[in-house]
């Protein structure tokens, strides 16, 4: 065996078995707090329509985001009316509610509202999006706001103060519970005893094992709860855009002097949000005290809409799909990939089953804020290997969307979540559409 891979090993052995007493502890209170809420001794409060929750057992990379975005998508073309509450991990904005899309407009950028909850927003035009910490506050903005006929909670598994009428859990189909160990001596966020909350398991990204291994996994949980269904799904990659010729900007106005439009986009690739003035701060108006962006109108109670119509080509800050190329077009491409999320050797293999011919590929932690040093090191490895293009995620693209010149195309991979068709009918029946 290598020697530094011996130490390596050994070190992380070691490690683990110092935070084995600290993991034991968190998981006790952990499953005490689940005991609490149970037995009534904390509270439970609801809102006035229907609540489904997308979420976890371990830290990141289970698919939350890309199944949040397709109930979304699904349940609005049944007609339904439909919010999104989140928290907006790592957003710098603070406020106890934000709105980050009223469904016509974005309207906070990805620092303010995190780069997950900025991604779904872009994807889904009308779908109200609101960030806080307090998923129940946030809810009562949403129904008085927007007057929704469900809210999809994100990320809401273990936020039991706030009561829901379906309670998805996504694990992942290659190690659904990391090494069975929890936080911070592993990955799980509660113990295993917390799977029996879930009305349904999800696994997700099947596509990454033998149809052996996914099934072992659906054996196991059909047998520890025979009543609860078991769905699988896979991440299918479907299309590419290019940031250097896709123009986006966040909810500029016609009556907002202080946040003028975007330039368009030049042949060496320009901004998608608004320039930085010379001393390197963005020319966004700070956030008023509500945390909404002080350019847009509040809404009245009741949901009537201040915000003046989108002008004849603004998309409201939300994704522009006729950008979209071809799958083939990279086939044989040499291409230097980074991306900043949880699993990034998913995306690295998903690449080279395109066809893609990797020179380099770079993986930075997950939720990365990427600097103006990190663009230009990844734009200075892909000149040297002699890369056609550059390629990364949609998570991570919203974060590199700055004014940064650059002379060599940025694709980005959309990808979406395929389902069975039992999955399909199992929402309809628990909504009744």
């Amino acid at each position: 065996m290598n020697p530094k891979l011996a130490t390596r090993n050994l070190l992380v052995t070691m490690l683990n078995y110092l935070l084995s007493p600290l993991g034991y502890l968190y998981g006790q209170v952990m499953r005490l707090r689940s005991r609490f809420y149970e037995f009534g001794l904390f509270k439970t409060r609801s809102l006035a329509c229907r609540v489904i929750s997308i979420g976890n057992l371990t830290l990141g990379g289970t698919g939350k985001t890309p199944l949040t975005i397709w109930l979304a998508r699904y349940l609005k073309g049944k007609g339904q009316k439909v919010a999104i509450v989140s928290r907006g991990y790592r957003a710098k904005n603070k406020r106890p509610v934000s709105i980050v899309s009223d469904g016509q407009r974005i309207l906070l950028g990805p620092d303010e509202a995190g780069d997950e909850p900025f991604m779904m927003a872009r994807n889904l035009p009308g779908v109200p999006l609101l960030t806080g910490k307090e998923r129940f506050l946030v809810g009562m903005r949403a129904i008085e706001d927007f007057s929704p006929d469900v809210v999809l909670l994100d990320d809401g598994y273990q936020h039991l103060g706030l009561d829901r009428d379906l309670n998805l859990l996504l694990l992942r189909t290659v190690k659904p519970f990391g090494k069975g160990r929890v936080f911070p001596a592993g990955t799980l966020r509660e113990p295993l005893s917390a799977l029996k909350r879930a009305d349904a398991f999800i696994l997700t990204y099947a596509e990454e094992e033998a149809g052996s291994v996914m099934e072992e996994q659906r054996l196991f949980l059909q047998e520890r709860f025979p009543n609860k269904p078991v769905f699988v799904s896979y991440c299918k990659p479907i299309s590419f855009y290019l940031l250097n010729e896709t123009h986006m900007s966040y909810s500029d106005t016609k009556d907002n002097e202080n946040n003028p439009p975007s330039p368009p986009f030049t042949k060496g690739g320009h901004p998608l949000s608004p320039p930085l003035k010379k001393d390197g701060n963005s020319s966004i108006p700070p956030l008023g005290k509500d945390g909404n962006h002080p350019s847009i109108p509040p809404l009245k109670k009741g949901g009537d809409q201040l915000i003046p119509p989108l002008e004849k080509g603004d998309t409201g800050g939300f994704s522009d799909e006729k950008a979209s190329h071809n799958l083939s077009e990279l086939k044989g491409k040499k291409a230097l990939a980074f991306c900043g999320i949880a699993h990034p050797d998913s995306f690295r293999k998903t690449l080279i089953h395109l066809g893609v011919d990797l020179v380099d590929f770079m993986a930075y932690r997950d939720h990365y804020d990427y600097h103006r040093s990190d663009i230009e090191e990844i734009e200075g490895n892909a000149a040297r290997k002699s890369a056609d293009c550059i390629i990364t995620t949609e998570k991570d693209a919203v974060k590199i969307e700055k004014p940064i010149e650059l002379n060599i195309p940025v694709g980005v991979l959309k990808t979406e979540f395929i389902f069975e068709s039992d999955f399909v009918s199992f929402i309809d029946e628990c909504m009744g559409i």
